[in-house]
């Protein structure tokens, strides 16, 4: 894999990465609804239906206040995807995180696909306005202990976020083309259980490296299996997955 890494083949690095590794840059991926906090991966989903924040929004704005600017710094692994790119290595960083620190690190937004979007923007849900917002904005909000809002048609706003089960055909297209174009593929903390994630390791080609940099080996997880994922890391038959427990 070091031989690999160092090779003048390698041009095109993909990496994918999941809020696991949130937690190192001061952020606990647990949603903060209801009095108490949670880590059951049912309720988490709750988190991001768009139903469910109709209903009752104030889990998610709790779960933002804890994402405010300035609140968290990017972790070792944000800079080392940074170098990927100031190195003229990196294809694409695809992340499931929602606290735009690939942004606040230098990653660039030709380089970065967010899976659910970001908190970042919030944006008034009446079509005919559509007025985005930022995070200061509701921050602002907030601390006057008022709902947010639209300031111009006082509609109620959401967060430019992609909601459970939205499908999103240009970034399940881009998996595709990323998967297909990378010459390594660096996996770091996510499960990849959730499409287009579980795409981008079908589509690279056969002799392509896969680096998994996780807490637990995921070679035999029988959900990733039923998406038709398949590692090897330990058969006579391993070539090219490799396996990183931390």
């Amino acid at each position: 894999m070091s031989e690999h890494f160092s090779s003048i083949r390698t041009r095109n690095i993909c990496t994918c990465w999941h809020p696991n590794y949130m937690k190192f840059g001061g952020i606990e991926a647990r949603k903060l609804t209801g009095e108490t906090g949670w880590t059951e991966k049912e309720d988490a989903k709750e988190l991001f239906e768009k139903h469910y924040f109709a209903l009752l929004p104030y889990g998610m704005l709790r779960f933002v206040q804890g994402l405010w600017p300035g609140n968290h710094r990017p972790t070792y692994a944000h800079y080392f995807i940074r170098t990927l790119q100031e190195k003229g290595l990196l294809l694409r960083n695809w992340t499931e995180n929602l606290d735009n620190l690939e942004k606040v690190c230098g990653i660039r937004d030709d380089k970065l696909i967010e899976f659910y979007g970001s908190f970042l923007t919030w944006r008034c849900e009446n079509r005919a306005c559509e007025t985005a917002y930022d995070l200061l904005w509701l921050k602002e909000r907030l601390e006057m202990f008022q709902f947010p809002n639209c300031s111009k048609c006082f509609q109620k706003t959401a967060p430019d976020i992609r909601w459970y089960h939205e499908c999103c055909n240009s970034i399940n297209r881009q998996a595709d083309v990323d998967g297909a174009n990378c010459d390594l593929l660096i996996v770091i903390g996510s499960d990849l259980l959730m499409a287009p994630f579980c795409e981008i390791p079908k589509h690279v080609p056969w002799d392509v490296p896969r680096l998994v940099i996780n807490d637990t080996n995921i070679e035999n997880d029988s959900d990733l299996m039923d998406l038709n994922v398949h590692f090897d890391f330990d058969s006579e038959n391993a070539y090219r997955d490799v396996l990183w427990e931390r």
